[in-house]
């Protein structure tokens, strides 16, 4: 905000949490670690360990992280990510992708881990959305054959959509099964005679069979609680038990991003000119 007085100019600027991380991303000399291993990536606009500074701003300030980096960086200053304005310009989520995979591809590895306490939540999860499918798709079956559900492609767009929001595509098997009905139809009104012309009229009935595909559930059970981490750290110095071991302390650092966006408020930063 500009507000002009005489010749003197007052200008409030909101730079939010941004100058707090920039300072301890400095102390952490995340840059410098970040060239050590992948280099500068000095043939981008940004640097590689500039990117990933700028992401973990993005991380502790946005509340949908990783997503749209350019529309959440727009109204922040560039010197917040001591960027010049060119640099801001060529901040995107294809620069932040391809810092990701210069960070993996250089020294990274990638470890597979098993948690019994994630193999019961899968295993929940997915018993939950194939029962919430089996109810839709019932309620479907009893509304076939009317309005928008006349025809085979109707019907199989309705299914896939009920099929894929619940993330059961691969797990159901549902069969779409056409039926003629005959009925006669009288050609003159009246009582009918021994005789009377008839007129037979046949219709297309539609009908689902939903069946879950066996096979293809006890595939998915088997990769219950599986879950990759892709690190950089040295494989003889931190084996996988270590490796999970700094996992684990996730929710701990997730809560503190929670804190940053929401319980430490920055004051706006006067300067008079």
């Amino acid at each position: 905000m500009h507000i002009s007085q005489g010749d003197a100019v007052h200008i409030t600027h909101h730079p939010g949490p941004h100058p707090i991380l920039a300072h301890f991303l400095q102390r952490l000399n995340l840059q410098d670690i970040l060239r050590s291993f992948v280099g500068t990536g000095r043939e981008w606009t940004i640097e590689h360990g500039e990117a990933l500074a700028a992401l973990v701003h993005n991380i502790l300030d946005s509340p949908a992280p990783l997503y749209r980096i350019a529309e959440w960086a727009g109204p922040i200053e560039s010197g917040a990510f001591g960027f010049t304005q060119e640099q801001k310009r060529c901040l995107n989520d294809d620069r932040i992708a391809r810092m990701f995979d210069a960070l993996v591809s250089e020294r990274g590895r990638g470890i597979w881990f098993r948690s019994s306490a994630k193999a019961a939540l899968d295993g929940q999860a997915r018993e939950k959305h194939m029962i919430q499918a089996q109810a839709e798709l019932g309620l479907l079956a009893q509304r076939l054959n009317r309005r928008q559900l006349r025809s085979a492609g109707q019907i199989r767009k309705a299914v896939r959509e009920i099929v894929e929001r619940r993330s059961v595509k691969s797990l159901l098997r549902v069969r779409l099964r056409r039926q003629i009905q005959e009925r006669f139809k009288r050609l003159h009104r009246g009582r009918p005679g021994a005789h009377a012309p008839v007129r037979v009229v046949r219709r297309v009935v539609w009908s689902l069979e939903v069946r879950i595909d066996e096979k293809a559930l006890r595939a998915e059970e088997r990769t219950d609680g599986v879950f990759p981490l892709a690190s950089n750290l040295d494989k003889k110095k931190y084996p996988k038990r270590e490796v999970i071991s700094i996992y684990k302390y996730q929710p701990y650092v997730e809560k503190r991003f929670s804190q940053l966006k929401t319980d430490l408020e920055v004051m706006p930063a006067n300067q008079i000119i």
